[in-house]
């Protein structure tokens, strides 16, 4: 289905595959209106939206609105990194428990299975 601005090209969401954006940056919401000269020219955005530097050496600036900042960016917390470990790694281990429990219930499954069909076959020969 193609957008309405660009009703030659595919629409990404509806043909493509999702992705998230992996790189850091550095933001600060703004209190006022301001302009800022990105590569693209010079944008204006406004109170609430926010200031972004990329954390790269080429030190370009950007605004991003609020809204769309809300729904693509999370705070970076150095704090919180040791939670977010520990987490991580009690996942991590319910995942292999799970595996595990799946893997003895595919064991039992296919003895009571391969019994039963055994039974029945037995019973008809």
């Amino acid at each position: 289905m193609a957008t309405p601005l660009n009703p030659d090209l595919p629409d990404p969401k509806t043909i493509g595959k999702e992705y998230r954006k992996t790189a850091t940056i550095f933001a600060v919401r703004m209190n006022h209106d301001f302009e800022v000269e990105t590569l693209e020219g010079r944008h204006t955005a406004h109170q609430g939206d926010w200031l972004v530097k990329a954390n790269t050496d080429c030190g370009e600036l950007w605004p991003i609105a609020d809204s769309v900042f809300q729904n693509t960016y999370v705070s970076v917390d150095q704090d919180a990194l040791p939670k977010i470990l520990e987490v991580k790694a009690k996942v991590d281990e319910e995942v292999s428990r799970a595996r595990t429990a799946l893997i003895i219930f595919g064991f039992i499954a296919g003895i009571t299975i391969g019994g039963i069909v055994g039974f029945v076959l037995g019973q008809i020969l």
